[in-house]
């Protein structure tokens, strides 16, 4: 991930997925109201121009629409990341493509002779694969239908939970030698006699096979290799893929419960750099409200 610039002083990213669905099926859901809050988060799309996110009391988003252009291409601009920030434009388009399916593509920009907000581009830049996840299953399952999105957890016995948990982590159907990727964040790592085993909270896996940021746990995972790996450096919240083979499964306790983890052994493991993290909520389509925005970031 980067921010582009150029030498008007304009810098910007942008993220683009691949979706199901008509030019016109794709505008539903990503510039109506009903259509945003299917896939993302409450948000009313007004005839005075203003475009509302409400991401929880007092926590509202809100951006003035500078373009409509149906089914092709919508652009707004906000406050941007704060009280001394230069606007945030964001810009929204639709490439139909054969085969049924169109390019999505979402633009912030902003103008500034500093790398000062950098940071908050790239933690925007980093959000918005996880929610093109969900946009991609709410139109090849309910197009032009109006939902909201949910998070469920439960605990479940053998079979049933080692089936669902294997299947959410991709290895759905794996059998013990099979070669599998997958990716997420530490939990722990435990140095042993010749081996040190890491348990990982498993994440859908981006484009580049980094672990997406997440609020959603698609389980747990052991992963085991002959390396020495450092607590120190390999620490909670790191980020990790993982090629290997999956060797087994192993019951422990979960808190009170027992839990089935898959265990694997490790090929290959790439320790993802750090990133930069917002306190609060990760990315905003059209700006961060800033008097929930506290200011505080972490450098590589």
């Amino acid at each position: 991930m980067s921010v582009k610039t150029d030498a008007s002083g304009r810098r910007w990213i942008e993220v683009e997925v691949e979706v199901p669905g008509t030019p016109e099926e794709v505008w539903q859901a990503i510039a109506t109201g009903p259509g945003v809050t299917s896939w993302f988060v409450p948000t009313e799309v007004r005839e005075d121009g203003k475009i509302v996110s409400h991401f929880g009391p007092g926590m509202d988003s809100v951006a003035t629409r500078t373009a409509s252009d149906p089914p092709r291409r919508f652009a707004g601009e906000s406050a941007g990341f704060g009280p001394n920030a230069p606007p945030l434009a964001t810009e929204w388009t639709i490439e139909a493509r054969a085969g049924g399916t169109c390019i999505v593509r979402v633009v912030h920009s902003l103008f500034a002779s500093t790398d000062d907000w950098d940071d908050q581009l790239k933690s925007t830049e980093s959000g918005w694969p996880n929610f093109f996840r969900t946009l991609r299953l709410y139109l090849t399952h309910f197009p032009g239908k109006v939902g909201a999105t949910m998070q469920f957890f439960g605990m479940a016995p053998e079979p049933a939970a080692w089936n669902t948990l294997t299947a959410s982590l991709g290895l759905a159907g794996a059998h013990v030698g099979e070669r599998v990727l997958v990716g997420g964040e530490i939990l722990a790592t435990r140095p042993g006699p010749g081996e040190t085993e890491i348990e990982l909270l498993s994440r859908p896996l981006a484009g580049d096979d980094r672990p997406a940021r997440s609020d959603l746990s698609e389980g747990r995972v052991l992963v085991r290799t002959k390396e020495f790996l450092d607590p120190a450096v390999y620490a909670p919240e790191r980020r990790v893929t993982v090629v290997g083979t999956v060797v087994g499964g192993e019951e422990r306790k979960l808190g009170e419960l027992p839990y089935r983890y898959p265990v694997i052994g490790v090929e290959y493991l790439q320790l993802w750099p750090r990133e930069p993290l917002p306190v609060f909520y990760p990315v905003y389509p059209w700006g961060w409200p800033y008097y929930y925005y506290p200011w505080r970031f972490r450098r590589s």
